[in-house]
């Protein structure tokens, strides 16, 4: 694990893997840290806006003090080839899998394809990534994707439709035959209730 301070200098303590591995870095960044946060008090520093302020001062000194000069002076910055989508380079990223028709379900909603043209996404492993601004696409073998939201159907009560649908005279309400035994009368023989069909006697 190695860092580089302002304009490519070396702090003393990106070396320390040489010394003493990672529990040497790390309590000479402590150190470093420690270092920092009094010089800051010293200087009337308490918020953010004010460190902002003398960052600048703190960086050239901070170089003064640990840049080199490069061993060779060749340029090897190169220059990008075409426009860079930031926004699309940096998204968020997550994995999810596709069904049989290429939907994603991403954040607790739905996602198909923009495009109609889309095909070999069915049942596949793809990777999602959402914008800052809120535009979610697919990358899929190389290819970008811009998905679509689809809105889910909403699970209706049965006993809710069923009223609904008496309300509109879809339903008709259910009425017994003519000799169905609900419709006879009830007779009473002794504290025992038994509708007229039954034949049997009591003494």
């Amino acid at each position: 694990m190695f860092r580089t301070g302002a304009e490519g200098s070396w702090d003393r303590a990106d070396l320390c893997l040489d010394a003493g591995g990672e529990g040497a870095c790390r309590t000479s960044l402590e150190h470093d840290a420690g270092q920092a946060a009094g010089e800051l008090r010293l200087l009337g520093v308490s918020d953010i806006t004010a460190a902002n302020e003398v960052l600048p001062k703190l960086i050239a000194r901070h170089n003064r003090k640990f840049a080199v000069t490069p061993a060779e002076g060749e340029d090897v910055y190169v220059k990008p080839e075409g426009k860079v989508d930031l926004d699309f380079l940096f998204a968020r990223r997550e994995s999810r899998r596709t069904d049989h028709g290429g939907m994603i379900s991403y954040g607790g909603r739905r996602y198909v394809p923009a495009a109609d043209d889309c095909l070999g996404m069915a049942q596949t492993t793809v990777e999602v990534r959402e914008t800052s601004t809120g535009r979610i696409w697919g990358v899929s073998k190389g290819r970008r994707i811009e998905m679509k939201e689809v809105e889910s159907q909403k699970r209706v009560n049965s006993d809710e439709a069923s009223a609904k649908k008496r309300k509109s005279g879809l339903v008709k309400a259910h009425k017994p035959a003519p000799d169905h035994p609900w419709r006879r009368g009830v007779v009473k023989r002794q504290g025992y209730h038994s509708t007229c069909r039954d034949k049997r006697t009591f003494a």
